[in-house]
């Protein structure tokens, strides 16, 4: 199963547990999942990054 993560997603697991890696990592981990991600993403992920 392909998979995107939105910067939403990574937004929401900071402030739920403030763990937001947690949620790409398990993504990664799983051979059932394919993380798709383009660059504009990895920016935004970027962006958040400095804010959390």
């Amino acid at each position: 199963m392909k998979v995107i993560i939105d910067t939403n997603i990574v937004v929401s697991a900071a402030i739920a547990d403030k763990n937001p890696e947690a949620v790409i990592l398990f993504v990664i981990a799983n051979s059932a999942f394919e993380w798709v991600v383009s660059a504009e993403i990895l920016e935004s992920y970027k962006l958040i990054a400095k804010v959390i």
